[in-house]
């Protein structure tokens, strides 16, 4: 709670640092984010303009990074930042801004259709790491086309990335695990970061 209230004053940069294992929380959009929404959620007119620079930058930095073949591009953490833009300052997103995020998501899914996220929020200087889970950026991505969504009557954002989502729902589909433990039928997720025919991740099961 503590830190949550330094977020309403503090860049976010206090965030990085060790817990009492030495692992580091990284600098990327996905802690800050839950952090601002965990916030919003006990009080959705709080303000975090002072944020901004920083879920803008890595935005545009991520958008660059699309188009250069066999580079860090991360389209889970180009979704995060979007979201977080918006809780900052909505103004910031035009359309034509959010119409190029989904364009470059249009063209990942060619190649990836579950845009895999590949930058961890946790890591240790040995390599322990701990990564998003696709789904929590498809979440975030539904989430942004609401907010962007809520004062347009037509050309809606919803019917340009509702494409996008049946592509990803479909290969969610795919990877349900099912089995039987104790005379009971399971049916649930995993992380894409493992593949465990046996195994169900309840974060993941109830993200989707």
């Amino acid at each position: 709670k503590a830190r949550l209230e330094d977020l309403k004053t503090q860049p976010i940069d206090f965030l990085l640092i060790p817990n009492s294992r030495g692992h580091y929380q990284r600098s990327n959009a996905f802690v800050p984010l839950r952090a601002i929404r965990a916030c919003r959620f006990n009080n959705p007119k709080e303000n975090f303009s002072h944020l901004k620079p920083f879920f803008e930058s890595i935005l545009h930095d991520q958008l660059s990074f699309s188009g250069i073949p066999d580079s860090r591009f991360d389209p889970a953490e180009l979704l995060f930042c979007l979201e977080g833009l918006l809780l900052c300052d909505q103004d910031a997103v035009e359309a034509t801004l959010f119409d190029r995020v989904l364009n470059v998501l249009s063209e990942k899914q060619d190649t990836n259709a579950h845009w895999r996220p590949n930058r961890p929020f946790i890591a240790s200087p040995t390599g322990y790491v701990v990564l998003p889970i696709s789904v929590e950026g498809a979440n975030s991505l539904m989430r942004s086309v609401k907010v962007m969504d809520e004062e347009r009557t037509f050309d809606l954002f919803a019917s340009k990335a509702a494409p996008l989502l049946r592509r990803f729902w479909s290969w969610l589909v795919a990877q349900s695990v099912r089995f039987e433990m104790g005379g009971k039928d399971c049916v649930g997720l995993h992380s894409e970061h493992v593949n465990e025919p046996d195994q169900i991740h309840l974060w993941d099961t109830s993200q989707v």
